[in-house]
This record gives structure tokens, sequence and C-alpha cells, in this order.
């Protein structure tokens, strides 16, 4: 737990000491509570605006010691003066950083700020397991199967087939016999490629404790050009899922796609929502079925009420007639 000094000749010994206690620690760290320190611009409100500088002490630690900011869900800014009207302002000083390692063992973790009445700061709670659930995914065409030729042949077939009906109706039918017809073949070839990994690399030990006779090495030779192949399908899926086209450089590892891919995930979840009544619920049926009430009550009504910030967000193209 972190408690800050308030004072700013004690705030940048208390960053060097963080960070020092940061860098000694190899495996999973966090660090969580009350900083006494802005880590953008952003987390203040009202009264004079902070610049960057003032934000670059605990950005610093962030940057130099790779912590991540873990995701929040609540009210926005967790201190307040409790002052009204011009003279209020709003911060937020406590919050949750991690490092990557703390990131990989806990991907969903979410910090949650309850409200609070008394106190000028308001309680902060991090949840190792957000609401996850078996929710439907979209079919996406994986990289990895390019490497394979039989991708080819599996599309071929599914487009074989014949279906009567319309040229539209036909066309559907057979992207979805070859979106079938692939995840069946993707189970079958590829399965679960870092299980693969695993089960290839417990082979290749056996085999390097057995006699070095021929039989052995080529089996070895034949388990190390396995291992190869099932490494750089990984880095292709977890590159293709982090999204990330600019970096093209061969020193980047699977474990910074990875990251990529769990940190974006963890920006664009929705895991609590705050609903017209005031009421917050969470998990992705609920969200799901409040989100599919609004926009049907939307659409079907014969006055619908849009929201000025969502008029405003589509641009007009249309002038008026002179």
């Amino acid at each position: 737990m972190i408690y800050g000094p308030s004072e700013r000749l004690g705030k940048q010994a208390f960053l060097e000491d963080l960070q020092k206690v940061g860098e000694s620690f190899a495996e999973a760290w966090m660090c969580m509570g009350d900083f006494n320190n802005l880590l953008r611009p952003s987390d203040k409100k009202g009264g004079k605006p902070i610049s960057s500088s003032s934000t670059g002490g605990l950005k610093g630690l962030a940057d130099s010691a790779g912590l991540i900011d873990v995701k929040f869900v609540g009210a926005p800014y967790i201190w307040s003066n409790k002052r009204s009207g011009l003279a209020n302002i709003k911060e937020r000083l406590d919050r949750a950083l991690v490092n990557t390692r703390w990131t990989e063992i806990f991907p969903r973790a979410l910090l949650k700020h309850f409200p609070s009445d008394s106190s000028d700061h308001i309680p902060i709670v991090v949840f190792t397991e957000g609401e996850e659930g078996s929710r439907p995914k979209p079919f996406k065409f994986e990289e990895i199967w390019t490497r394979e030729e039989a991708s080819n042949l599996v599309v071929e077939n599914a487009w074989r087939i014949n279906y009567p009906g319309s040229p539209m109706f036909r066309l559907c039918k057979k992207i979805k016999q070859a979106k079938l017809e692939l995840k069946q073949w993707n189970r079958s070839c590829f399965g679960n490629v870092q299980s693969k990994i695993k089960e290839v690399w417990k082979k290749l030990d056996q085999i390097k404790s057995s006699d070095p006779n021929p039989q052995n090495l080529e089996k070895e030779a034949n388990l190390c050009m396995e291992i190869q192949e099932l490494l750089k399908r990984e880095e292709i899926l977890w590159r293709q899922k982090s999204r990330i086209k600019s970096l093209t450089s061969s020193d980047l590892s699977t474990r910074f796609f990875y990251l990529s891919t769990v940190i974006r995930r963890r920006r664009n979840s929705i895991d609590f929502m705050k609903k017209e009544n005031g009421e917050w619920i969470s998990g992705w049926e609920e969200i799901g079925q409040c989100f599919q009430t609004f926009f049907n009550n939307l659409f079907s009504s014969s006055t619908p009420h849009i929201p000025y910030d969502l008029n405003n967000l589509i641009p007009r193209c249309i002038t008026p007639r002179r």
C-alpha cells in the first residue's frame, strides 16, 4: 500500500525510493494507494490547469519501471476539496500501478472506485478477476492459416457446394460454410498452439535424455524444427491479435504482442455501466441487454430523444437548400 507525501520536496525522493523497490522485484508487483501525484493532466478538474511537467514525476516512474495503470470504473476523481462552484477541485490521486508480470497473471484485473460521503477520498478496491463469461466471439481469418496450403483447399471445397436461390443468398451460404469448415480444420490442424508447444518441449527433453544414436538425433532435429514452426505461429497469432502494424522488428517478442493484446482488450472492455436511473450494472449479458433496450426504444420511437453529444457525433453532410 502507498501513501505518498503531499509536500513538493518529499515527492521526488518518494518516487525514487518507489522505483528502487519496484526494480528489486522480478516477479509480479503492484503498488496501490494514495500517490499524492497526478499521472496525466486529465487527472485534475477545476482550479489552475497543470502542466505536463507537473505529472513528470509519476509518469517518469511508470515509464522507466514499465508500470501499467490498472483500468478503473466508477467516479473518475478520487479526492475533492469539498468546496462549491468554481472553487471546487477534484483529482485522481489514488490508483494501482502494476508491472507486466502482474498483468500476465491477472489480465482482467479491475480497480473499482466506491462512493463515499464522509472522507475527502473515496475507497478503491482491486478485483483480480473481472466479468468474463462465455460470450460469443466473431469469426476472424487467422494469418497463421496461410502458412498451410491446406487452408486453400478447405475454402475451395466449401465454395464448390451449390445452393439454390439468388446470387446473394448463395454467396452468404458459401461464406458461412467456409467459416464452419475453417473452424473445424483449425481445431484439428492447429488446436491450442501453447499446449502443443509444451507437449513438443516435453518430447524434446525426453529425447535429449536418451542415447544419442542416429535415430534419436534425427527425432531431436525434427522436434527442433517443429518447435520453431510452433513458436513462429504463436508470434504471428499474438501479433495479429495485438493489431500492431507499425512495428516490424524481429527483436519484438511474442510476450510483447501478448501484453499489447491484454492491455488493448482491458482498455476496450465494458465491465460496469451506469444506467439512466443511476444504477450500476455488471456482467456482459446484463450490459448487452441494457444496450439493446436503449437502442430498441430509440429507433422505435416516433419522437426519439437523442443526447446532444450523440447528435453531434456524426457531422451533417447535407447542406440546407438556398
